[in-house]
């Protein structure tokens, strides 16, 4: 069985939202060539519980390049006995869309994470009980951004606050 790992050489293309896309897309299109997967790199994958296999030595594998062509969805049929090297962002659901019940698994967030974001929004519920149920129904980033303080929780600076218009925590 043919292995498909995420870019060897360089590890991830940019910040979480991209490495989770080319996390479960490298997952769906292994899943859909009956093949199996490995990411050479840790970045981000101490924040979730992930069951995938981590290869640190991989350069020696001689594998298959594999460009993205393009930034809209490409249907990939690989040769299953053969090794592949992923490059490119990947950024369409419609990769993982089929594994969509794993990939939802391999981004559960670990317990340290989890506790410290339910701590926060116990907090903020017990500070502005109407005000969280309000942005709560919303359900979009501003739930994250301004009543649960994500960038404060991911450490984001206070001067980089600043510059983009965010709330200090």
């Amino acid at each position: 069985m043919g292995l498909i790992i995420y870019d060897k050489s360089g590890g991830y293309t940019g910040w979480l939202g991209n490495f989770m896309f080319q996390t479960a897309s490298t997952i769906g299109i292994a899943k859909k060539n009956n093949m199996e997967c490995t990411f050479p790199y840790k970045k981000y994958f101490g924040c979730f519980n992930h069951s995938q296999e981590l290869i640190h030595n991989i350069q020696h594998l001689t594998t298959k390049d594999l460009q993205e062509n393009g930034f809209e969805y490409q249907d990939i049929i690989l040769d299953n006995k053969m090794d592949y090297n992923l490059r490119g962002y990947f950024q369409s659901y419609k990769y993982f869309e089929h594994c969509q019940g794993l990939v939802r698994k391999e981004f559960t967030f670990n317990k340290g994470i989890k506790s410290r974001c339910e701590l926060i929004i116990k907090e903020t519920r017990q500070l502005n009980p109407g005000r969280f149920r309000e942005v709560q129904a919303i359900r979009s980033a501003s739930l994250m951004q301004r009543t649960v303080r994500l960038p404060r929780l991911l450490g984001v600076r206070d001067d980089v606050l600043d510059r983009i218009g965010g709330e200090r925590a």
